[in-house]
């Protein structure tokens, strides 16, 4: 089995589509644990603030499976909408950060809406990019940006 650790995020009717995300993938794989849901500012325009958590998922789906057979279609049945503008306003994003413990988002440790939520299920989660721990990164993030636990 492989381990991934999805990042979902919403900033468009965010708690339902959190929600409605997280009962999709339950239907279609194993979920070991989830964190809090966390609020956290728009980041790269003036948006709504964005809900995120992360998910822990045993699946037997190799990176690009998981993508294509999980991920693209959740975000699809959610009315997922890709921009030129990466950070647009959206129902659900889902990306995968660690896949069997590989670093796959270099932002893990420089993005409190990542480092919170994942310090939370894998404190001691090692990353390369800052040479820190996550719960190092997110403590220090804590100190100069705004997050909230949501619910």
């Amino acid at each position: 089995m492989n381990t991934a650790y999805l990042l979902f995020g919403s900033n468009i009717n965010p708690g339902e589509n959190i929600q409605t995300a997280k009962e999709s993938l339950k239907a279609r794989m194993r979920i070991v644990n989830i964190s809090s849901t966390w609020e956290t500012h728009a980041v790269g325009n003036n948006g709504p603030n964005f809900l995120n958590c992360i998910v822990l998922v045993e699946t037997g789906y190799s990176l690009e499976e998981l993508k294509q057979n999980v991920i693209n279609p959740i975000e699809a049945e959610l009315g997922r909408v890709r921009t030129h503008d990466k950070y647009a306003p959206r129902t659900i994003d889902i990306d995968c950060i660690i896949f069997n413990g590989e670093q796959l988002d270099h932002e893990i440790c420089r993005r409190i809406f990542i480092a919170v939520p994942l310090a939370e299920l894998n404190p001691g989660f090692y990353c390369s990019y800052e040479d820190m721990t996550v719960k190092e990164a997110a403590e220090a993030l804590c100190k100069r940006e705004f997050i909230s636990k949501w619910g």
